[in-house]
């Protein structure tokens, strides 16, 4: 038997006070001799034995009496051993709530996290008097809300109410370490940790961690499952650009994934794609989406204007709505300026080294009004160009750079520029290895082949076109890559990475045989791609053929885009943008949605002007706003993990292995929180004792007038 409000068990001390009155009034009995009264004495005599034994009587009642009560409100229960109740005295206890966007989940009433809050404040009201709590919300990172362990529960109580879902993903382990940190600093053996998630899979990866983390805290963990359980759910999971650009004015292709997370097939599955809000301008219809399978749609939608533009891909609404829709951040573009760098001339335009790779850019008659506006110099001409006004450059068959050249390069990639690079037989690999060092996705070793052909030559793969430049030929329909021959090439060695801004090598394409054709890699602000072979028909046939003309563009696309990846962060980033010199220490106003409007400053960061935000808990839209003359407007937009989307629960028996003792509990609001931390067994039976002592005060009353009468 234990009791949940012990401390008023001190209340029986109060039996003293009938004694102590039974004492007080024997002490004021005054003896007087009366001569008249000892005729009398024969009869005092007879009942005094009878008078002693009712005021005793009575005494006692009393006592039992106060006894009953203080043991009815000390709430006696009976309990099985080893339970979890929080009641037996004052604790220290950690609630940490999930609100990572999986917790949204609904039945169609409330969600999983509402139904969270609720079992948070159930556990507040099992707590004994005297006991303190502290409260963190953890999503993939873990934030104290009160950090210190509190007596005013009420408060605790009110921050739990005030807390608010966000749409990050989840993970356990930084709640747990932060949750018995503060054990560690406060508790007194009394210690417990309450983790309110929903006890998805994907949030438990570091289990192994955390097993030894609990086990030398040695405090107590109780894991609570909140409802609803697994609902059927689809999500838009990928939103991409199919296009290589988006020329403003011109209609863009769009990429979206629509995934099935739930266990049954959907069937007639709507996906829309809206441009900046407006009415949907196109949409598709998937016949048949398997369960735990994804599709993928091309949407179209026209980018108006030249500037910054929400797409949003979305679902009809169901059970879990932070997956039901997805926004990117496109920037339209009325021109694109790329610098073409020919290691020769020619005697004729169709002669040199940037014929073919201009033609594929401009592939129209009136090249003068196509959005893309190649420009082709000698090496010589390179040392008069401001390169940041070209959003791209192509160095062909350079045969050399000087240091200026190089440095000047350098820096064009870092702010943000592309550079695509193709050899030739003007090229030294060593001396460009050296010049251009780490820009460069990979290595220029040994050639291989022989231009003249003699019927030998490299194909490029036919298949597992898994790049964004190449993936368009995933699909049959659009061709292959793999007719072209290349009879020479340059061998490609990717170098890792070995500085915080150069990004680690990818391979863009391989040959037939898995060697490396084209590499790329991040450097600070811009990116690098790097061929194995020439941009003409000097070393392979490639621009024969009508995959050159896409994939010249892709490529040129991916450079371009690349200073516009910073337009998208996942939920959670932080956005940085490069400012210009004259927004320093102007006001930035950032708003999303229906949300108050944030301010801060453009500040300084290595000694450059930047943005910088990074209070992205919610996806979505972020418009941004510089107090400047006109003022400077752009939005950028954060992405959900759809990782999160996946509902699959770990079982009770894995969670249980965490701790010795871990409760897990499955609440919902028939739920007794406080039953169901005694372990489904407790009883209460106060209302026994508050019966007894009635009976006995009725019983007291009862032979007190009895009494009195008689006397």
């Amino acid at each position: 038997m234990t009791f949940l409000n012990p401390w008023l068990l001190a209340g029986m001390a109060a039996i003293g006070a009938p004694i102590l009155i039974h004492m007080l009034m024997k002490m004021r009995v005054k003896r007087m001799k009366w001569a008249a009264m000892r005729f009398l004495q024969v009869v005092t005599q007879r009942n005094e034995r009878r008078l002693r034994v009712e005021d005793w009587l009575l005494l006692a009642l009393r006592c039992l009496l106060l006894i009953l009560l203080a043991i009815a409100l000390a709430r006696p229960a009976f309990r099985s051993a080893g339970g979890m109740m929080v009641g037996g005295g004052a604790r220290t206890v950690v609630i940490a709530l999930d609100n990572s966007y999986s917790m949204g989940l609904t039945d169609g009433g409330a969600s999983r996290f509402d139904n969270g809050r609720k079992a948070a404040e159930e556990i507040l009201d099992a707590l004994p008097t005297g006991s303190q709590a502290a409260f963190l919300l953890f999503s993939d990172v873990a934030r104290p809300v009160v950090a210190e362990p509190a007596v005013d529960l009420n408060l605790v109580k009110k921050m739990i109410g005030d807390s608010a879902l966000t749409d990050r993903g989840s993970n356990v382990h930084p709640a747990l370490s932060a949750a018995l940190d503060i054990l560690k600093r406060h508790a007194s053996g009394q210690g417990q940790v309450f983790l309110i998630t929903d006890g998805q899979a994907t949030g438990w990866k570091e289990l192994g961690a955390m097993r030894g983390e609990a086990a030398q805290s040695g405090s107590r963990i109780t894991i609570v499952e909140p409802g609803p359980g697994e609902q059927p759910d689809l999500g838009v999971s990928a939103l991409e650009m199919g296009s290589a650009m988006a020329p403003a004015g011109s209609a863009a292709r769009f990429s979206v994934e629509a995934t099935n997370y739930g266990k049954a097939e959907a069937r007639n599955v709507t996906i829309s794609l809206s441009i900046d809000g407006e009415p949907p301008g196109d949409q598709a219809v998937i016949e048949s989406l398997p369960a735990g399978e994804s599709r993928r749609v091309s949407l179209f939608g026209r980018l108006k204007t030249a500037g910054f533009h929400a797409v949003t891909a979305q679902l009809p609404p169901d059970h879990l709505a932070a997956d039901d829709r997805r926004t990117m951040i496109v920037r339209a573009m009325d021109e694109v300026r790329v610098l073409l760098v020919a290691g020769d001339m020619g005697a004729t335009p169709r002669e040199g080294d940037a014929f073919f790779l201009r033609r594929a850019l401009a592939p129209v008659a009136d090249d003068e009004n196509f959005f893309i506006k190649p420009r082709v110099v000698s090496v010589a001409d390179l040392g008069g160009i401001k390169l940041a006004d070209y959003h791209a450059v192509a160095l062909l068959d350079v045969p050399q750079l000087d240091q200026q050249r190089v440095a000047e390069l350098d820096k064009y990639v870092r702010d943000g520029g592309g550079l695509m690079i193709f050899p030739g037989d003007k090229t030294d690999p060593a001396s460009f290895d050296q010049a251009l060092g780490g820009m460069l996705p990979a290595t220029m070793g040994a050639p291989w082949g022989d231009s003249a052909g003699k019927g030998k030559f490299r194909t490029l793969q036919a298949a597992d076109y898994t790049h964004p430049v190449v993936s368009i030929w995933q699909d049959p329909a659009s061709g292959t890559l793999s007719t072209a021959r290349f009879y020479k090439g340059i061998t490609l060695q990717p170098l890792p990475a070995s500085g915080p801004d150069e990004g680690q090598p990818v391979t863009i394409l391989k040959y037939q045989d898995g060697a490396p054709a084209i590499v790329e890699r991040t450097w600070g602000r811009g990116r690098v791609i790097e061929f194995s072979s020439t941009a003409n028909a000097a070393w392979n046939d490639l621009p024969a053929h009508p995959a050159f003309v896409p994939l010249m563009q892709r490529v040129l696309g991916r450079l371009v885009t690349r200073r516009d990846d910073a337009l998208n962060i996942p939920v959670g980033g932080v956005f940085t943008w490069p400012a210009q010199p004259d927004w320093l220490y102007k006001e930035m106003t950032v708003k999303h949605g229906a949300a108050a409007p944030e301010s801060s400053k453009v500040v300084l960061v290595n000694g450059a002007p930047e943005l910088q935000y990074g209070d992205t808990d919610l996806s979505g839209v972020y418009d941004v706003s510089i107090d400047t003359q006109p003022p400077v407007k752009l939005s950028f937009a954060a992405q959900s993990d759809p990782e999160e989307s996946k509902l699959d629960p770990i079982s009770d028996a894995d969670l249980k292995t965490l701790a010795q003792g871990t409760q897990v509990i499955h609440w919902g609001p028939e739920t007794s929180m406080r039953q169901a931390l005694g372990g489904g067994n407790s009883r209460e039976f106060w209302s026994v004792f508050a019966a007894l002592a009635l009976a006995v005060a009725c019983c007291e009353m009862f032979l007190a007038g009895r009494f009195s009468a008689s006397k």
